[in-house]
């Protein structure tokens, strides 16, 4: 190539990423083998923190979206080389990702020349296998890219920039960003989003605030990153709430809101922690212990107390500790590893929940 060195910057606000939502088994939640010290490790502080007292579940006159899921890992699964990038039928290329080297970073992830750059065939798309995740910060901008090995120069650096407002959005469902820089040019490519989370929204309000352009255009001599984002070990409070159903909140919040009657919850966790839930319900009394959904769904019956315990071998180094927000008492102490949080013979309702875990001294 007679480029030398050029970095030519991708700005995707304002329609830059294509994004559309993906199901099914296009997105694996978790990967590999699981180790045990690090399924509960960003929760925990050491020390037991109590709920914030300035902090209360949210008021039942607030419109929340069903679900908010904050923490991201992104991974680059696709790279395109769309026209003719270098002399022959081959490029060779090294993904990049924050400035540092991405893929390949092992021998057997894809054909190598001898300084360890793929040797991919010009015109086609190339899945990057063994790609690893990597988190991302919800605040954090991205820079992916591409440096092309030139054995007769300078090797050409090209990088796409994203900012947190184009990449990121607290939707618990995975979702697809896709961008492109042109290599033929140092001119900008403008490209639009196109969402599709279980239908297709073009020219509309998307549930975060994201909004779509009616297609995509893509350039004629380029390349072309797809990255894949979901939530990072996806823990997830799922109650049932009076008059709203299934709500999702994360862990050390409130779960809940005020006024309104918890009927029944869930925690939803990585593969490899099991929760098992009990709970005290209007009516009823004190259910068996659960791995599952405790509490009734359409019965319009109160939750007035509840347990929670870690099962299997996480149990000898963590506590899942939690709390209650009473009706008209507001929150009650905390309580941990099976502990029965709340009240019976009161009639007195469980508004909202906050659970969180700790690592045992």
């Amino acid at each position: 190539m007679n480029l030398l060195g050029i970095f030519l910057l991708l700005s995707v606000k304002n329609s830059v990423a294509n994004i559309k939502f993906l199901r099914g088994p296009n997105v694996n939640q978790t990967e590999g083998s699981v180790n045990n010290e690090d399924l509960l490790l960003p929760f925990d502080d050491g020390n037991l923190v109590l709920p914030p007292k300035d902090i209360l579940p949210y008021d039942s006159r607030r419109k929340l979206s069903t679900s908010n899921c904050e923490q991201k890992r992104v991974k680059v699964y696709k790279f395109c080389i769309k026209g003719a990038d270098d002399a022959g039928a081959y490029g060779e290329h090294q993904i990049r990702l924050d400035g540092k080297r991405y893929y390949p970073l092992g021998g057997n992830d894809c054909p190598q020349d001898p300084s360890g750059y793929c040797e991919w065939r010009e015109g086609q798309c190339h899945n990057l296998h063994n790609a690893r995740w990597y988190e991302a910060k919800s605040y954090k901008s991205l820079t992916v890219g591409t440096e092309e090995h030139d054995s007769s120069s300078e090797n050409d650096s090209y990088l796409a920039y994203l900012t947190a407002n184009d990449w990121y959005n607290t939707q618990c469902e995975p979702y697809e960003v896709q961008f492109s820089v042109d290599f033929d040019s140092a001119t900008k490519k403008s490209v639009c989003w196109n969402v599709d989370g279980g239908g297709s929204y073009k020219g509309a309000e998307i549930n975060a605030g994201i909004k779509s352009c009616s297609e995509w255009v893509e350039p004629a001599e380029s390349y072309i990153w797809f990255m894949e984002v979901e939530p990072v070990k996806n823990y997830q409070v799922l109650v049932h709430v009076q008059n709203y159903g299934d709500r999702t909140f994360n862990l050390s919040e409130w779960a809940g809101f005020q006024n309104l009657r918890l009927e029944g919850f869930e925690i939803k966790t990585p593969q490899g922690v099991t929760l098992e839930y009990m709970a005290h319900l209007q009516g009823y009394g004190d259910t068996s212990w659960t791995s599952g959904f405790v509490g009734t769904r359409g019965q319009s019956r109160r939750l007035e107390g509840f347990a929670i315990r870690i099962k299997g071998e996480l149990a000898k180094t963590w506590s899942v500790v939690y709390y209650a927000y009473l009706q008209g008492t507001g929150s009650t102490s905390s309580c941990k590893d099976g502990q029965f949080c709340g009240t019976r013979g009161q009639h007195r309702q469980v508004e909202a929940i906050y659970v969180t875990f700790r690592r045992k001294s």
